[in-house]
């Protein structure tokens, strides 16, 4: 059974991967120019590292967008507010150091939070799908 993705949420996925993806590109591939817009304090290799990691969930995002079936992206279902938590547990650790205020401080909220909603919502939407009471449901 294939759940689809909805298509009132393939512009918040596409938008969500490719700001992952960008970010992730322009810090690995330039990161003296893109650490600036990082909310902390970062070397060269702490911003490849992060460059690597955004360039990850970006990939992720855009291939289960053109997946399109829940049922077989279910584990980056799972994983994807798993890795939103994690990030947040760490950033509230070293709080202090990350400037909230920011602009990258306002998108690196913004790009958790959509990573957070999209593991959640896309669950919902697949259980619903696969257990026939969605309008999604598809035999």
């Amino acid at each position: 059974m294939t759940a689809p993705i909805p298509g009132w949420n393939k512009p918040f996925l596409a938008v969500l991967g490719a700001g992952w993806l960008g970010i992730g590109a322009g810090l690995l591939f330039l990161p003296g120019f893109w650490a600036d817009f990082v909310p902390w304090t970062v070397g060269r290799a702490d911003a490849q590292g992060l460059g690597v990691g955004g360039l990850a969930l970006g990939a992720g995002v855009l291939g289960s967008l053109a997946e399109d079936d829940l049922a077989r992206v279910r584990p980056a279902l799972i994983a994807v507010p798993g890795v939103a938590v994690a990030a947040v547990l760490v950033l509230a650790v070293h709080a202090p150091q990350v400037d909230w205020t920011s602009g990258p401080g306002f998108s690196l909220a913004s790009l958790l939070t959509g990573l957070l909603s999209t593991g959640l919502i896309g669950e919902w939407i697949r259980r619903r799908a696969t257990t026939g009471r969605g309008p999604a449901a598809v035999a």
